[in-house]
């Protein structure tokens, strides 16, 4: 079963609780009116914030395992500290997000650019696209900045030791990631991707790794 979180793909757009801690407690809201149990939780990119975000409040009664594809547990370091994040908070501010800020199309291609590999087909950037503006610019706002604040750091350690965890991670950070995940969170399980999509575009290798770990944690 997937969730397509408030704001994003064919759930309804609001303009309040565009924030990942809220998006956990609406994935909280859909477990419980399912009464869903032993649960295999995974989260793409910020996708896995929400997920951190509904076991940070809800603990994991529900979730047998969880596995985060290619998100840090904290997404911005501040400037001048190392360690796995997607990066530099203000180099992000600067030279991503502020040149770029009121062209959506522009701001739109360029994070599809960066999440897709370079074989990625027409259609399927087309199809990002429109997925991708169909956002409300306040709520993606929102998002960036839930996203900004976030650090489920000393979470991710402490679920790797009560539940299977698994890590899925893209090349650009896994030599960061494995070194942070070997000194804090040993027992995490780690695969890389060829891309932030690679679950797509690299859809039978990941495959095999994702049931591989499924069936062990089961």
């Amino acid at each position: 079963m997937a969730v397509d979180p408030r704001s994003q793909g064919r759930s309804s757009r609001t303009t309040v609780g565009n924030t990942y801690p809220q998006q956990g407690r609406d994935l909280g809201r859909v477990i419980e009116a399912l009464d869903l149990h032993d649960l295999h939780l995974l989260g793409w990119s910020c996708g896995g914030l929400a997920c951190y975000a509904y076991i940070e409040q809800f603990g994991t009664a529900h979730v047998r395992s969880f596995t985060v594809v290619d998100m840090s547990p904290r997404p911005f370091r501040p400037d001048g500290e190392n360690g796995w994040a997607e990066g530099d908070l203000s180099f992000y501010l600067d030279e991503y997000l502020t040149p770029r800020i009121d062209q959506p199309e522009v701001l739109a291609r360029f994070f599809i650019d960066s999440i897709v590999s370079r074989e990625a087909a027409a259609e399927d950037r087309r199809r990002l696209m429109r997925m991708h503006l169909s956002t409300p610019r306040s709520a993606a706002a929102s998002l960036l900045v839930s996203a900004m604040v976030s650090d489920y750091r000393d979470l991710a350690v402490h679920l790797s030791r009560q539940i299977p965890f698994a890590n899925v991670v893209s090349p650009e950070w896994s030599t960061e990631a494995r070194a942070w995940l070997s000194a804090h969170a040993p027992r995490a399980v780690v695969w890389d991707v060829q891309s932030h999509m690679g679950f797509r575009e690299q859809s039978t290798e990941f495959n095999t790794s994702l049931t591989d770990f499924l069936m062990a944690a089961s």
